[in-house]
């Protein structure tokens, strides 16, 4: 007996989520193997850094965050705080390319707003370090290691 074609679409359309979680724990694997190996450009590349992000950091041109931070005029620090990009950087900035960088992760920031809320409403909650001084740094670490705590005595 032949399957309609409405339950071959169907069966086909649900294996995709399916081959995106195959992709999924490949790129584990392969970034698995990176950190055994050491393999920095990969390990990079896996994590998402743009590959001007990628090349500086190999090259050591990269911006120090909190010289980079202090060099900005004020107005252009209160717009990066109020847009809330700075949560989104998981990567060096380049001295060349951080304002191409910045637009990724701006992208990035919208793509974790469109699909996952509150995971989104969570990082926000998080002041960016690089927008403090070394004693709010500090403060804010310890404020951290407190709620982990919290936390995981709330696991116990």
């Amino acid at each position: 007996m032949k399957k309609p074609a409405s339950i071959i679409k169907i069966t086909f359309e649900s294996k995709k989520p399916f081959a995106r979680l195959e992709e999924e724990f490949s790129k584990v694997e392969e970034l698995k193997r990176a950190l055994v190996e050491g393999n920095r450009r990969t390990i990079e590349n896996l994590l998402g850094y743009p590959e001007t992000s990628i090349e500086s950091s190999l090259e050591g041109r990269v911006l120090e965050e909190t010289e980079w931070w202090e060099s900005l005029p004020q107005r252009e620090k209160e717009d990066l705080l109020q847009e809330g990009v700075l949560d989104f950087i998981n990567f060096p900035l380049s001295k060349a390319h951080w304002q191409e960088e910045l637009e990724v992760a701006r992208r990035r920031q919208a793509k974790i707003k469109e699909k996952a809320m509150k995971l989104y409403s969570e990082i926000l909650e998080q002041k960016p370090k690089v927008a403090m001084s070394k004693k709010g740094r500090k403060e804010q670490e310890k404020r951290e290691i407190e709620k982990n705590k919290a936390r995981s005595c709330k696991a116990c």
